[in-house]
């Protein structure tokens, strides 16, 4: 899925580097575009909008991912640690 939002973020210059941005600085990002998009006056310009939030939705739901997955991975290690009892 990077490899899907690092080139729609190339083919669209208004984009900077998402890995550069925060979380935080992300979902701002997202709240900010939803705010234009309810106050843009042409069906175009929310099309555009659209567009942008697509791709921030994206590498947010990317980090989720793989944040959940890391701490999956955290949790079975711990779990077994239990199991094993070497004396």
């Amino acid at each position: 899925m990077a490899d899907t939002l690092e080139s729609l973020a190339v083919h669209n210059p208004l984009i900077t580097n998402l890995g550069e941005l925060t979380d935080d600085q992300l979902q701002k990002k997202v709240e900010e575009l939803q705010k234009k998009f309810f106050s843009a006056p042409s069906q175009h310009l929310k099309d555009q909008i659209v567009g942008f939030l697509e791709i921030y939705n994206a590498e947010i739901q990317e980090r989720q991912a793989i944040r959940y997955e890391k701490e999956k991975e955290t949790r079975d290690n711990e779990a077994f640690d239990d199991l094993i009892n070497i004396n």
